[in-house]
Parts: C-alpha cells; structure tokens; sequence
C-alpha cells in the first residue's frame, strides 16, 4: 500500500510540473525503419541517419532538413552498414568509421550529398565500441568486441585497440591500447583533452569498476582511480565544472546482476569518485544530454523494474547533484535502440526505434517504428520565466521518500528566504535554506537527516518556507512523509 501511495504521488507530482523543462512532441516519421543507427549533425543543423535496420543493415541514408521538419532521402553509404559509427568532423564531413564485421569507412560530404571511401580502420571493433572527437579534431575509436568466424565455435574476443584517424590526411593510425580491453564502456573528453574511460566488461569481468586515462600527447595510458560501483552499458556526461558524472548500467555488485539507481562524480583534479544522488529509476543503457539552456541534464531511457511497459526519462541537476522528476515517454517504445542526438538549438532528437506493448496472452511485443519525437526544451523554460508572479512551494518529490527528496519553490522577487524541516512537535530539525534569493525556480534536497547530521526516524515532517521583501511577508508549508 506504501508503495502504491508513492507511485500515485511520484506520477501526479511528474504530470504536474515536468512542463517547466519541455515536453516530448512527435515530428515527422522516418522514411524507413530503423534501430541503432549512426546520427550525426550536419554544418547547417540538419540531421543524417544511416545504415542500419531493426533487423538487417542497409546503405539507405536520411536527412532532417530543420527548416522544412521533414525527413528527404539523400545519397545511400557505398557499403551496407549494420550499427554504423558515425560521428561529424570539424571540417563539416561525416565519418563513418566501419560497422560490423566491416572495417572499410567513409566521408559524407554535406555539400554534395554524396559519399566516398577514405582510409579504412586498422582494427574490427565490431560492437559494444566508443567513438569520440579528439580535442584536436581527430577521431578515436576504442575497444569493443569481435566474433571470430574461423573458429569452432566462433570465439569472442574483447579488445584494448585504439585507433585515431587524421581528416587532414584522411588516414587511420594505431594508437597506445587501453590497459584493460573493455566493451559498453564510456569514453569522455576532458578539458585538458585527455579522454577518461569507465567501467565496461570483458572476458575476465562480468563488469568492470576500473578507469583510464589517455594522454593524447603522449600517447600513454595511466591507471585513473576507480569507480564505486562496477558498471557497464551506462553513460557518462562532461559537467560545466569540467568533471564527469556516470548514471546507471547493470552490475553484478554483492552478487547477481541487478540494474543501478546510482550516480557518480569524478573530480579531475583529486582523481577521486564520490557518489551523487540517485536517480529514480533504475537504468541500463541510458543516455545523457546536458540542457545548457536551464542548466540540467535529461537522462533518457533504459528504465528497468517499473510499475508499467512505459519506458521513462528524468531530469538531473547537475549543480545538486540530486533527480528532480521522472516523467513516462508519450508511447510503449524502447527508447534505447533508437537514435538520440542533440541538435544545434540544444533540444533533442529521438528517431526511430521499436514500439512495444503486452499482446492478450500476457507477451511482450514489438515492433519496428518510423515515428521521431523532439524534446522541446526552450519554449516552456522561456514562458515559465515570464510566469513567476508569485511565491510559490510545492510539494516535495518523491513524498514519500527515503532517504531523501527534493523540495521545489519559487520566488517572484528579491527576498530573504528560509526553508526549514519540523516535526510534528513544532521542533526544528533542519534549515535547509537562509539567505536572500533573487527572481527565479528553486530546489534544494534533503537527507532525512538533522542539523547535526543525525537520521531522523520515519513519520511526518512539516516543510515550511518564510519570505519576506518589500512586499510584505510569506510562509507556506507542506507536509512530508518519510518510510524507512
């Protein structure tokens, strides 16, 4: 009954107030069916799908053209490609840096529109790869996995090879491996333009915690203090302050595989992982954007033990490191296999994928789809801007909670602001805010904990927030219910 309280609350509490951040509105439909494409955005903003199916690959190419939103066929890959690695280079040109069982790539050229063979990469990295862009505009591709036919029965192998391919040359080059090989790794660029690797798994591991750093200018790997917790297919963000937060992946942590709610912080300059809050969902194969319009990031996907089919996304603030919502996606569909990108204007693109839903016999169905979906970000944080008229708390989220929640408010102008914790006794237990606070949205969370940092037991606690301008006074409360 505790439980089916907290959903009931949780989804009001997201249906609410997720419009502050943007919502999700279907665009025009994919040409063709596709799944795990390569995506990459074009000089003028426009977008380029190509290669894969949801079953087969395919040399078939798309654009978005964003001034017309409609999606027109342009020229197709010289080669089929299944699960291509694509990724835009600085002088406009799109790679394609091989695909399964393939290691031939390719230049699309958004000029012409047309494609062309370059320098084919020196190693397989058949799936479960990373591709990133180099501070100096080069591209690398690291690790992944290969099945090697010629044997009886085909053997996996797990790979360390890192290969960087030059666009100025248009020729690919063997660089230092990685000191452990890793597949559903994470690959992230750092501002000094070193490239941190996390987590993965390979041969040896159901999961790795262990981390890497690479040197570009050395071209040498060094041993980078290692994660928390053990985690493969997740994901990995750069935050504003330059270090890296990891959401998510399956684990095998304490015995079992089980799916993750925890968050991860690297500081970079200490070299040290501390934990950030959890997210509401658990997640595997999730992806990360940062919204750099409301300084957020939206957490996309991968949601495993929900209440429902409905796959989910949430929103993460990256400044308190704490989930402020999740919100269900408009339809049944497996937001993995689709192609997610960010466009020019910040807001993102889902393409394609496959839509799901349980038949009369109680299965699981799905089916390929051609329908796209764009995450309007700005729109609704500019309104929400203009609306702030009034003082305003809302209730907290989720409520209940354990071990800790978030309490949103907002303030129409300057003012001295407090929010403070009582029990039902009318006994302070936590000031959570004191200070003046200017025109704006606020969240802040709490731990369950007092001032004094001491847990607090389960029951009710009354929210309370005092404002005073030269308007006048303003105190509202709500209550809060804690469930150990």
């Amino acid at each position: 009954m505790k439980l089916k309280i907290m959903l009931l609350i949780l989804f009001a509490y997201s249906f609410n107030y997720a419009q502050q951040y943007g919502n999700w509105n279907e665009i025009d439909s994919l040409n063709t069916f596709r799944a795990g494409d390569g995506v990459a955005v074009l000089p003028n903003g426009n977008i380029l799908v190509g290669g894969n199916d949801p079953f087969f690959g395919q040399d078939s190419c798309e654009i978005y053209d964003i001034n017309t939103n409609r999606w027109r066929y342009t020229d197709s890959m010289n080669v089929i490609s299944y699960i291509p690695k694509m990724i835009t280079l600085n002088n406009g040109k799109v790679l394609v840096a091989g695909s399964y069982e393939d290691r031939s790539c390719e230049l699309f050229d958004p000029i012409t529109e047309t494609w062309s063979m370059t320098d084919s990469i020196p190693s397989f990295h058949d799936l479960g790869t990373e591709i990133i862009k180099l501070k100096n505009g080069n591209i690398m591709v690291l690790g992944g996995y290969y099945y090697d036919k010629s044997t009886t029965p085909w053997e996996l192998t797990y790979l360390n090879e890192c290969d960087i391919y030059n666009p100025s040359t248009e020729n690919w080059a063997v660089a230092a491996p990685m000191l452990i090989p890793r597949s559903s790794h994470t690959a992230t660029l750092l501002n000094d333009g070193r490239v941190l690797i996390t987590g993965g798994f390979n041969s040896d591991s159901l999961g790795l915690r262990e981390c890497e750093i690479y040197d570009t200018i050395t071209n040498s790997w060094e041993t980078a203090a290692p994660m928390n917790d053990i985690r493969y297919s997740h994901d990995a963000i750069l935050l504003p302050n330059g270090n890296v937060f990891v959401s998510g992946g399956p684990s095998v942590e304490g015995g079992g595989s089980h799916w993750l709610k925890s968050t991860e912080v690297y500081n970079v300059q200490n070299n040290t992982w501390s934990y950030a809050g959890d997210m509401i969902d658990h997640r595997s194969g999730n992806k990360m954007f940062y919204l750099s319009t409301i300084n957020k990031i939206l957490i996309l996907g991968g949601a495993v033990l929900q209440p429902s089919f409905e796959d989910t996304w949430e929103i993460f603030d990256p400044v308190n490191l704490v989930s402020l919502y999740v919100k269900p996606f408009p339809i049944t569909q497996f937001l993995i296999p689709s192609i997610e990108v960010q466009l020019t204007s910040g807001n993102i693109m889902l393409v394609g994928g496959a839509e799901y839903g349980e038949s009369p016999s109680g299965m699981l169905w799905a089916s390929p789809t051609k329908r796209c979906w764009l995450f309007d970000v700005i729109t609704d944080v500019k309104t929400n801007d203009l609306i702030i008229e009034n003082y305003k708390l809302l209730q907290n989220y989720p409520n209940p909670f354990n071990p800790s929640t978030n309490i949103s408010f907002q303030i129409p102008h300057s003012s001295e602001v407090k929010l403070i914790v009582y029990n039902v006794l009318g006994e302070k237990i936590k000031t959570l805010v004191s200070k003046s606070e200017g025109k704006g949205n606020y969240t802040v969370s709490w731990n369950g904990k007092n001032n004094f940092g001491q847990s607090q037991p389960s029951g009710i606690y009354i929210i309370k927030l005092f404002a005073t301008s030269t308007t006048g006074n303003y105190t509202s409360s709500i209550k809060s219910i804690m469930l150990k």
